[in-house]
């Protein structure tokens, strides 16, 4: 399951933000949404690791590591879930930044292998949908170039 969506940075600094802690953080896991992180890295190889606790009620924690496989380019999350204290869930993310005009055009696509209920398609395609609409709001507030914030 893939969407892309188009932004009028340049590939490298979508890149950099995208995996920046405090964009993270305002994107995966927004105030209200249940899921707050423990850790968060933008360094390649070390884990990070998502709360998920709706109504402040511990259901399971995500643990995903970055690989950055073309720089400014390609990337993926590699996570697993753990629930009631048993890994239920594998999933590679992968995050491809393709240069288009002044800007990119950014494509996030997910793979899972789930023990129980598979999310449908429907629903992970939801899901990609509400973290763009996420990132491109913490995008905006950037400043066009340079420093994130």
């Amino acid at each position: 399951m893939s969407r892309s969506r188009a932004f009028d940075r340049d590939a490298d600094y979508t890149m950099r933000a995208w995996i920046d802690p405090a964009g993270r953080a305002a994107f995966e896991t927004p105030p209200g949404s249940g899921l707050s992180h423990v850790t968060c890295h933008a360094d390649p190889n070390v884990e990070s690791e998502i709360l998920i606790a709706p109504g402040g009620r511990e259901i399971g924690r995500m643990f995903d590591t970055i690989r950055i496989l073309r720089p400014g380019h390609v990337m993926v999350a590699q996570g697993r879930g753990v629930f009631n204290g048993a890994t239920t869930m594998t999933a590679q993310n992968s995050i491809a930044i393709t240069p288009k005009g002044t800007g990119c055009v950014l494509t996030g696509t997910s793979q899972m292998a789930v023990l129980g209920q598979h999310p449908s398609e429907g629903e992970v395609a939801a899901g990609w949908e509400a973290m763009l609409d996420a990132f491109a709001s913490y995008l905006n507030k950037l400043p066009s170039t340079g420093k994130m914030i």
